[in-house]
């Protein structure tokens, strides 16, 4: 997760990436649309209904952002999600500084931002 300033404007980008079966070109293109997965197949093995990037890319869209996908078959795959944010630097109050909060069962959280 990291915001990227590569581009015309300054993005939130998340990239997952897994070393799993991969998907080959030709279903690249299935993947996004509702109800619908790489290969019938998968179902079986894996589960899913074929809603879950179908919503992604429909929500990323509506933020004018979008989500990606790069696989090779066999190695694994990487889907980039990308949203625009306007750039708040100097925007943003202070923060309190702390090293961390307490639950009420004694576990310690960290923060990060």
């Amino acid at each position: 997760m990291l915001l990227d300033d590569d581009g015309p404007e300054l993005a939130f980008v998340v990239t997952v990436k897994d070393t799993g079966i991969g998907i080959a070109p030709e279903q690249l293109g299935k993947l996004f649309q509702p109800f619908t997965q790489a290969d019938p197949s998968i179902t079986r093995s894996y589960g899913g209904t074929g809603l879950g990037l179908a919503i992604t890319r429909a929500l990323a869209r509506s933020m004018g952002g979008d989500v990606t996908v790069r696989s090779v078959l066999g190695e694994g795959s990487a889907f980039k999600l990308r949203l625009p944010c306007p750039s708040v630097a100097g925007k943003l109050p202070a923060l309190p500084a702390f090293s961390g909060l307490t639950s009420p069962q004694g576990s310690s959280f960290q923060r990060a931002l």
